[in-house]
């Protein structure tokens, strides 16, 4: 059946309501009934807890910027559907994915009839994004792993040229482990032999279980030296330093954070450069400085004296590093400022230790819960954890009306002031909507 946009988004919904689970059995008997798309690509596979896009944004316009035809898969999506599969910064046409669904719901078709294991959602979307890049005949796909790493459906590829580790932080730990070191070891799953990797500066624990990793698979990994990292000029209109050998890099997104997933980035284009693709640093430089990536620390409104506006800021800080690296980030562009929270959460997060790192900054708290979603921590809940951890903070609860709690924030917040959004990519996309 040749399905339209419409219905195809019905059909992965129908998937989508029968949940997840790890494991790449399922995924390699679609990928095999679709003729293993994936062997015909060649991958940058990343992995880590917090930073996973921003450096596969750094890279990814630097790759274009040299020439290459990019393909680019994230999960989830924040803003819509279709920016989780995009080629040279363009995401998937809506006829595209109607007509990869058909496809691929027909193989599941025939996987039901010869009773072999059915895909889940993300194992779907892996398989639908690699028949779009194989189609688009893309140079090179950075591949972002769903969760984990071992037994992550993308773990399912042969072809890496490249590994990198963003920073590896305690999240998901139902799944993946209650250590660092666990954790680290679940990621570490998709190191292939004698393949480089590039990873961000880690704990020392999280450190030793990937060099261990990659000796096992007679693989070379470097890391990043933040002692390295040198900050040359900052304002709210981007950052410059210099790492390395490299002198000069300007980058337009902001949270203090970025200097290192800008590092990583940095040693993941050397590292592409070594293995023999053609990046000139003037193409670097370029690349850089044009990355786009919505929704990390981004300024969606500057305020300020005479502007009548507060300034607003969106984040997805969803776990406790993100949340430090919020923190440093407010300290760094507005020291001194009177900061206004919208606030909301997912249950399954380790909500009191962001409330611990977060709600002490702030003078006023709006709480929120994400529309529609189960995961979403009620507002109410989070409103008395709250005031259970920080006795005294004047919070509101507000619940599903995003918009609703923006504009009381913006009604109590003075120019000078700013108002932070954060703590779930779920509602970041209406928070968006509402200041542009």
């Amino acid at each position: 059946m040749k399905m339209n946009y419409e219905q195809a988004r019905a059909y992965l919904a129908g998937i989508e309501a029968k949940g997840n689970l790890l494991g790449l059995e399922s995924v390699r008997c679609l990928l095999a009934e679709l003729g293993d798309p994936q062997d015909r690509l060649k991958f940058v596979h990343i992995a880590g807890t917090n930073g996973k896009g921003s450096a596969m944004a750094f890279l990814e316009q630097t790759l274009q910027e040299a020439g290459y035809l990019v393909g680019r898969y994230i999960s989830p999506s924040v803003f819509a559907y279709e920016e989780k599969i995009r080629v040279n910064g363009q995401w998937i046409p809506k006829e595209k994915v109607a007509e990869y669904v058909s496809v691929i719901a027909e193989a599941i078709g025939r996987l039901e009839r010869a009773s072999k294991p059915l895909p889940t959602i993300f194992e779907v979307e892996t398989a639908l994004s690699f028949l779009y890049f194989t189609d688009q005949k893309c140079d090179l796909v950075l591949l972002e792993v769903g969760m984990g790493g071992a037994e992550d459906a993308t773990n399912v590829v042969k072809t890496t040229v490249l590994e990198m580790f963003a920073s590896i932080s305690l999240d998901h730990m139902e799944f993946l482990g209650d250590t660092l070191e666990k954790i680290a070891f679940v990621k570490s799953g998709i190191m292939k032999r004698k393949v480089p990797a590039v990873s961000d500066a880690q704990d020392a624990g999280v450190e030793n279980v990937l060099r261990e990793r990659a000796a096992q698979n007679m693989a070379q990994i470097r890391f990043v030296d933040p002692s390295g990292i040198r900050l040359l000029a900052r304002d709210v209109s981007g950052q410059t330093f210099a790492y390395k050998s490299h002198e000069r890099i300007t980058i337009p997104l902001l949270g203090t954070y970025q200097l290192r997933n800008a590092a990583l980035a940095l040693e993941a284009a050397d590292e592409l450069r070594a293995l023999g693709w053609n990046i000139s640093e003037e193409s670097l430089q370029k690349g850089f400085a044009e990355t786009k990536w919505p929704g990390r620390f981004e300024i969606l409104r500057k305020g300020g004296a005479g502007t009548g506006n507060a300034w607003a800021v969106m984040d997805g800080a969803h776990n406790p590093d993100a949340a430090w690296q919020l923190m440093d980030s407010l300290k760094a562009f507005f020291p001194g400022r009177r900061i206004l929270y919208v606030f909301g959460i997912f249950a399954d997060k380790e909500y009191e230790k962001v409330i611990r790192i977060t709600a002490p900054a702030a003078d006023r708290i709006f709480t929120i819960q994400t529309p529609g979603n189960p995961r979403a921590l009620p507002a109410g809940e989070l409103t008395r954890a709250i005031e259970r951890i920080c006795p005294g903070k004047d919070v509101t609860t507000v619940g599903e009306d995003i918009p609703a709690a923006l504009s009381m924030a913006e009604a109590a917040a003075g120019e000078e002031d700013v108002i932070a959004a954060f703590g779930s990519l779920s509602f970041l996309a209406e928070v968006k909507e509402y200041f542009s």
